[in-house]
């Protein structure tokens, strides 16, 4: 509930596709892009203003809790266009970006992995 509330007002649209649910050992925080209003710009790790301020408030909750934190990074369906293997990059890519901007919200990197 806290996270829904604090990411509410910044995250737009982004806050509909917002789910928090128990899993083994802790909590499984997920963010899905809505039909119109993505997360990314399609084909790049760069995020939209409304990722970074809900990601900067979500690290700010973590924060002040315990254990340890997995981040994944995903893409969409589409073919990329690029070389092989580059839906796998932009993903990773995707990722390292959550990364930061859960750092600059607060959270320990070396909680990270």
């Amino acid at each position: 509930k806290q996270i829904a509330q604090q990411i509410g007002g910044v995250a737009g649209k982004l806050a509909e596709g917002l789910t928090v649910t128990a899993s083994e050992g802790g909590l499984l925080v997920s963010i899905s892009d809505q039909n119109d209003d993505s997360m990314f710009n399609i084909g790049s790790a760069v995020p939209r203003q409304e990722m970074v301020l809900a990601m900067e408030k979500i690290g700010t909750i973590l924060k002040e809790r315990g254990g340890a934190v997995a981040i994944r990074g995903h893409t969409d369906g589409r073919q990329y266009k690029g070389g092989q293997n580059e839906n796998w990059r932009l993903s990773m890519d995707r990722a390292q970006s959550a990364y930061y901007m859960l750092v600059r919200g607060g959270l320990d990197e070396t909680r990270v992995s």
